[in-house]
């Protein structure tokens, strides 16, 4: 939602950065799917998380990408030892030396290059010498050097493979480098130099298993994190089912009480009673509103095309105050029909034109505007004010369960987080601008139908 950058080419921009690229990156999406994970992962991403996702799962994949980044620089750690060991060698004179004739297959090895072969003494031939090379790269070592000794592919020889040692059969790894001299368009040697590396493709598997295993904790942890959610909400789900019971008969009993005794009271005894059914009364609204919201959490949403205009014209059909003689709604129409779960949606509409005429000066008429916008496979559904408005710290603050502007106002605190969890749970999101005194516009972008 950057003007002039969106996160792919953030990504490029930190992975171009010699000071950042080492920074592990997880790219954040609400565009679902494999080809939008691998399209991440191709414009070299560490990971990639798919709205909606709890913040337990996102703190677990970066605790993981810290182990990672350890791991590596562990791993770097022993490489640049290993590098200097190298360098160390070339100093001190410890690369083998090597060379062939192309015209009769002669190899001849230097002392060094021999000890690091397994060779007491020179190969009898460059077959000889390629019996040593492992089964599984000795093709591609063959078809290098052909293709070095060939006079239009350059001459070059690089190679990393594996040789088996003709005494003890250990496996050891060998960087071979060379390059080929020509004589009137033919080969007629090819020598270079060769260097164990052992140590070095050994620390670089040790990398690898340890991110494979790191991946496997991942996928574990992400599970068990997922069960547990699954269970809390369920949980509360439950809870908040059941306290509605002895609820209801505190209100039934509050009100036979006013009813049949209520003339037998003193208006201390009547205001308390009064302050009872009001406390009993909220209390269900923030029970009703706290199943609402686990239902949203815990129901799996199953997206297809919604018609929006009939979602809106049907949410203002069933609330008093959204209706004509009770609030002024203008609606743009025509509004494009959007990809979404009909219920979860109704639920979004309600809440937010609820609010439009909820949040205003006492004595002032609401005055609310719903339009939509279409582009690049998604709809925005802005829903205007003319409100009090909502300072800047609460912009984000109000999404928040249990969450009130104002207790000048009645409400639970629950109906935003209810839209912003239904909207995650559709592949969307909700968006706010707002300024005090003047009003507030919300934006519920969710993908279009076509």
């Amino acid at each position: 939602m950057m003007p002039r950058l969106d996160g792919f080419g953030l990504l490029h921009s930190v992975r171009s950065d010699p000071a950042l690229a080492s920074i592990s990156v997880i790219l954040l999406s609400a565009r679902a799917g494999d080809e939008a994970r691998i399209e991440g992962i191709e414009h070299s991403a560490d990971d990639y998380l798919v709205k909606p996702f709890s913040a337990r799962e996102l703190l677990a994949r970066i605790r993981t990408h810290l182990d990672l980044a350890q791991l590596r620089r562990d791993a770097q750690a022993k490489i640049r030892v290993s590098e200097q060991r190298f360098r160390t060698a070339v100093e001190a004179g410890h690369l083998g030396i090597w060379d062939i004739d192309p015209r009769t297959w002669d190899v001849r090895l230097d002392t060094r290059a021999r000890e690091i072969l397994g060779f007491e003494k020179d190969p009898p031939n460059f077959s000889g010498a390629l019996a040593i090379v492992h089964p599984e790269d000795r093709e591609r070592v063959r078809y290098k050097v052909d293709r070095a000794i060939d006079p239009t592919r350059g001459g070059r020889f690089e190679e990393e493979h594996r040789i088996l040692v003709p005494k003890t059969g250990a496996v050891r790894w060998v960087r071979t480098s060379g390059l080929a001299t020509f004589e009137d368009g033919k080969a007629v040697n090819l020598s270079g130099m060769l260097i164990d590396i052992t140590e070095l493709m050994q620390a670089r598997e040790t990398l690898t298993e340890r991110q494979n295993e790191l991946e496997r904790l991942v996928e574990e942890r992400t599970a068990a994190l997922r069960d547990t959610i699954a269970e809390l909400e369920g949980f509360s789900y439950s809870v908040s089912h059941d306290l509605r019971a002895p609820l209801r008969a505190m209100q039934s009993f509050a009100q036979l009480l006013s009813e049949d005794y209520s003339s037998k009271m003193d208006d201390e005894g009547r205001d308390y009673l009064r302050r009872i059914v009001n406390a009993s009364h909220r209390m269900d609204l923030l029970i009703h509103d706290v199943l609402v919201y686990s239902r949203v959490a815990r129901t799996e949403l199953t997206l297809e095309p919604v018609n929006l205009e009939q979602v809106i014209d049907g949410a203002i059909e069933t609330n008093s105050q959204l209706q004509a003689n009770a609030a002024d709604i203008t609606i743009k129409r025509p509004l494009p029909p959007v990809l979404a779960n009909e219920a979860a949606l109704t639920q979004c509409v309600s809440n937010l034109l609820a609010n439009a005429v909820k949040f205003v000066a006492s004595g002032t008429r609401p005055r609310v505007e719903v339009w939509a916008e279409q582009a690049s496979g998604r709809v925005q559904l802005f829903v205007r004010d003319h409100g009090i408005g909502i300072p800047p710290e609460f912009h984000q603050k109000i999404f928040g369960i249990f969450e009130r502007l104002s207790r000048d106002y009645e409400g639970t605190g629950i109906g935003l987080a209810v839209v912003r969890k239904a909207a995650e749970r559709m592949g969307g999101s909700i968006s706010l601008e707002s300024e005090v005194g003047v009003g507030s516009t919300f934006c519920l972008e969710l993908a279009a139908t076509n």
